[in-house]
């Protein structure tokens, strides 16, 4: 904000008495400056600088209405001083009054074109409220005046990441980082801009710079861990492994990434890597093991956090994990304690992957003895290894154990805790608020009560920390901005947004919802008691309070008889028996020009997907954990087709994650065409698909969008034809009723 604005008209001693104020307030001491004020104002009460200085003071303690108050008062007694209609904007943006903001900074280029301060802020509002073009022009001018103007400087490198101008950007960021080497705000920014090109290993300085200076701040963490996607580790160093451990902690950021690049980067480390392959090449034998190989292992933190944290989906660390398992299962010699921290973060892996797993009857057989044993001890009040039960619940959760109630009540070590936890006690914080659902609809429909039979017995998603988003904002702005950047027409969010998740299953999904759109308000639905039991205590341990969930069928949604603005159903309808039949319903529930986000299996994409679930049909595999445990055996030691694709999906390491990738008791699947005629017959505008990844499909989606809407999704269907990996995963693409 800008200071001084004399008129002219002064004295000289009220000018020295004024910049004496300014002194003060430069300082801090603003009480000093408002006692100088209030001595001129006595003397002078239409003083319009004394009213402007004053105004300034309380914004400077934090009282933006006074602020206001008193630069209107200068103002409507000198209406033609550019500084305090520039400072009165900033003021009113504080209150929220962006339009009058907007009117003060007009007013202020209009009395001094060249006001760099007016041209910078009206940009940013501008920008904010998706006026690019003029937004830019404003920031042009003002670095034109100033090129070093800060501001302005990190207002236009947003923007020219919004347009596509990524080169422009990092150029933008670059001159602003000259000036303030150690904003970690600018550091993020550039790394942001540089993984937008394609360009990781120029980001991650910058990543590792902005966590350094910041730890805390998760938006640090979180685009970092965006940028792990598509890094290629050559070295490691204590700084990176911090910055690994600081994501695998942090509860607002999906750790998968990082568990990853975790294992990437410890594979780089000697004498880690050579105990690993030893371990794996054991195949699970004692004989064949070395017993040194515990220590390596236990000493790097960072993998024990990974395990903790994450399903590792790494073929050669499940191997090396499967046979890391049989070894202290039957290693006799060495049950003293000396190894719970590393045998407690398997077992909580195992938990994680839901003991995915394969294992023999030999390790039946020795976990039955074992649990008998300790069984005993516990009843007769024997000392016991801590090592066993970690060793137990490697095998099966500990809340299946009959010992489990007694040795909780137990003083144990902080490791054995953690696993209490994870495995006794939040499963029964779960089975608690089961019964505190409620049902807002019957379930009659057979392909519905099957597919909720599948999810009770298997909860899908399983998951630990998720990524929310940090500043969260009206739906418009939400969705125009970086990193979604789509094209919504002309869609306006409502203040307060009823949104509704269909088929939200353990609340990942409805969670991200609740986190990143402003004022709303959500209802989320699942036909699995087990799965919303799951999301209640993830919801509840994140402090979120506008979220609630109910049990219901989305073909029974209509009896609800309420409307939402905006309706998300990822990844469901193509579980239904009639997929439109559930889309009909719900786009009854959605609002005259609201959205709807769709996520659909691609015909095209899951190919591979296809030839798995015939293995499994040939073979005659049920959805068994023993028979899903076998099968994924078996897939490996095949010359599937289908096999590299798998272990390309995190899903196939883990087994309620493997059973609805490929064991699904029901999976439709679609082509584009086949989508536009169903947007036709519920009377539905596309609008655009969800890209956060790829800065080609980036780029393609921007070529695409800058033809006719009629034909976007024809240029698509043609692209996904040369390129039959784009949608993999699913098409998911937002679309629009009108408004009428």
């Amino acid at each position: 904000m800008a200071q001084g604005g004399g008129t002219g008209k002064n004295t000289a001693t009220l000018e020295q008495v004024l910049q004496l104020g300014l002194q003060y307030q430069t300082k801090g001491n603003v009480p000093a400056a408002l006692n100088l004020y209030a001595d001129i104002l006595r003397q002078i009460p239409h003083q319009p600088d004394a009213l402007h200085l004053t105004g300034l003071c309380h914004y400077q303690n934090g009282d933006h209405q006074k602020a206001v108050d008193w630069m209107r008062r200068s103002i409507q007694l000198n209406p033609n001083n550019a500084t305090v209609h520039s400072n009165l904007g900033v003021a009113l943006i504080e209150l929220g009054m962006v339009d009058d903001a907007k009117q003060h900074f007009r007013q202020a280029i209009t009395l001094k074109p060249d006001h760099t301060e007016s041209h910078s802020n009206l940009g940013a509002i501008l920008g904010n409220h998706n006026h690019t073009d003029e937004a830019i022009r404003h920031f042009e001018i003002a670095l034109g005046q100033n090129p070093d103007h800060l501001a302005s400087l990190r207002g236009l490198a947003k923007l020219s990441v919004h347009v596509g101008k990524t080169d422009q950007a990092i150029d933008l960021y670059t001159r602003a980082l000259r000036l303030v080497p150690d904003d970690a705000d600018l550091h993020t920014d550039l790394a942001v801009a540089f993984n937008l090109i394609n360009q990781p290993g120029r980001a991650l300085p910058h990543h590792l710079k902005a966590i350094k200076l910041q730890l805390d701040v998760v938006r640090h963490l979180a685009s970092f861990a965006t940028t792990l996607e598509s890094c290629a580790f050559t070295s490691t160093d204590d700084t990176l492994e911090a910055a690994l451990g600081n994501v695998l902690n942090c509860n607002q950021i999906s750790p998968r990434t990082a568990a990853r690049a975790t294992l990437a980067v410890l594979s780089l480390k000697e004498g880690f890597n050579a105990a690993i392959e030893r371990i794996s090449n054991a195949e699970g034998s004692v004989e064949k093991f070395q017993p040194s190989d515990l220590d390596t292992l236990q000493e790097q933190p960072l993998f024990l956090q990974a395990l903790n944290t994450h399903p590792l989906s790494n073929l050669r660390f499940e191997r090396a994990l499967t046979s890391l398992r049989q070894i202290i299962l039957f290693k006799e010699a060495g049950k003293s304690g000396f190894h719970v921290p590393l045998i407690a973060a398997l077992a909580a892996q195992c938990f994680n992957n839901e003991y995915v797993y394969a294992l023999n009857d030999a390790e039946r057989k020795k976990v039955d003895d074992l649990n008998n044993q300790l069984r005993q001890d516990i009843l007769a009040d024997k000392d016991f290894s801590p090592e066993i039960p970690a060793i137990l619940a490697c095998y099966k959760p500990i809340f299946e154990y009959d010992w489990a109630e007694r040795l909780s009540r137990k003083n144990l070590p902080n490791d054995l805790k953690s696993l209490f936890e994870q495995q006794f006690h939040e499963p029964n914080q779960e089975r608690y608020l089961r019964d505190q659902i409620p049902q807002l609809t019957g379930i009659d429909n057979d392909i519905s009560q099957a597919v909720r039979s599948q999810y009770e017995e298997n909860p899908y998603p399983r998951w630990n920390h998720t990524s929310l988003v940090q500043n969260p904002k009206p739906i418009d702005e939400t969705l125009k901005s970086y990193p979604l950047m789509l094209d919504i027409g002309d869609y306006q969010s409502p203040p307060h947004p009823q949104i509704l998740v269909a088929g939200c299953g353990t609340g990942k999904h409805s969670i991200d919802v609740a986190s990143r759109f402003q004022d709303a308000t959500i209802l989320a639905v699942d036909l699995s008691l087990s799965s919303l039991s799951y999301a209640r205590r993830k919801t509840e341990q994140l402090g979120l309070t506008n979220l609630t969930y109910g049990q219901a069928d989305i073909l029974k949604l209509g009896e609800l008889n309420r409307q939402f603005d905006l309706i998300e159903c990822g990844g469901v309808l193509h579980h239904m028996d009639d997929p439109m039949a559930g889309w009909r319903v719900l786009c009854d529930l959605l609002k005259p020009g609201g959205l709807m986000k769709i996520a659909l299996y691609s015909e095209i994409g899951r190919k591979a997907i296809v030839e798995a679930r015939e293995f499994i049909a040939s073979h005659g595999y049920k959805s068994t954990a023993d028979d899903i445990r076998k099968c994924r055996q078996d897939i490996l030691a095949s010359d599937s087709n289908a096999k590299n694709t798998l272990l390309h999906s995190s899903d196939f390491f883990s087994l309620s994650d493997c059973r609805d990738l490929i064991f699904h008791i029901q999976e439709h699947r679609f082509t584009l065409p086949q989508i536009e005629q169903c947007l036709a017959d519920l009377g539905l505008e596309f609008l655009d698909f969800e890209i956060t990844g790829s800065q080609q499909l980036r780029q393609q989606r921007t070529s695409i969008n800058q033809g006719t809407k009629s034909e976007r999704l024809k240029r698509w269907h043609k692209y996904e034809q040369e390129n039959p990996s784009t949608f993999a995963g699913m098409y998911q693409f937002w679309c629009r009723k009108p408004k009428t």
